[in-house]
């Protein structure tokens, strides 16, 4: 975050670690998700999965939305059921993964 536009005020909010697992294939790709806080952006605060990611049909920010679910979907339940329903996306918050 840069307050006001001011970089020597600048700070880290958080970190959103999205990497490939080597599991998928050329069209659905699997991701583990790490995410990290504004105290300790090194060490992971949350943890998550992404799987049968669609690489053909959905982009960079649909994964970044998706890692984002995985992680700290629960804590907005609400606006997720809505989001579910016109999208068709299955979330699993008991595995803390993604799953389209």
């Amino acid at each position: 975050m840069i307050p006001r536009g001011d970089e020597t005020k600048a700070r880290h909010m958080g970190t959103v670690e999205i990497a490939n697992d080597g599991t998928g294939d050329q069209a659905l790709g699997n991701y583990k998700v790490r995410l990290s806080r504004m105290d300790s952006p090194t060490r992971a605060w949350k943890s998550g999965a992404i799987r049968a990611f669609n690489r053909k049909t959905r982009g960079p920010h649909d994964l970044l939305l998706l890692a984002l679910l995985s992680t700290v979907g629960d804590r907005n339940q609400r606006i997720i059921d809505v989001l579910k329903a016109e999208a068709g996306v299955d979330v699993d918050h008991t595995n803390t993964e993604v799953t389209l």
